[in-house]
């Protein structure tokens, strides 16, 4: 990489939920490293690792973990497929 990119020092100032999804089996850029972005962050927050998962297909393959991960984040209800929002669901 010939470019630094200094993301655990610029995460603390993101405002807004964050996700950070990570492939378990990512050897470009390895999981330790987005959970120490992760863990720079602020709340709210939440930290994915998706098994199976390499840098290239981890939206592929974990799929469903990532609906979930995110409608948790976003207090989202998942009711048979569809995502509703809590507030409207209510």
């Amino acid at each position: 990489i010939t470019q630094r990119f200094d993301a655990v020092n610029k995460v603390k100032k993101i405002g807004s939920p964050l996700l950070v999804v990570h492939g378990g089996q990512d050897r470009l850029i390895l999981p330790r490293l987005g959970q120490k972005l992760f863990e720079a962050a602020a709340e709210p927050k939440q930290f994915l690792l998706v098994e199976g998962g390499s840098h290239y297909n981890t939206n592929q393959v974990g799929q469903p973990q990532y609906r979930q991960a995110l409608a948790e984040l976003m207090g989202i209800k998942q009711a048979s497929g569809v995502l509703q929002s809590s507030i409207n669901a209510e």
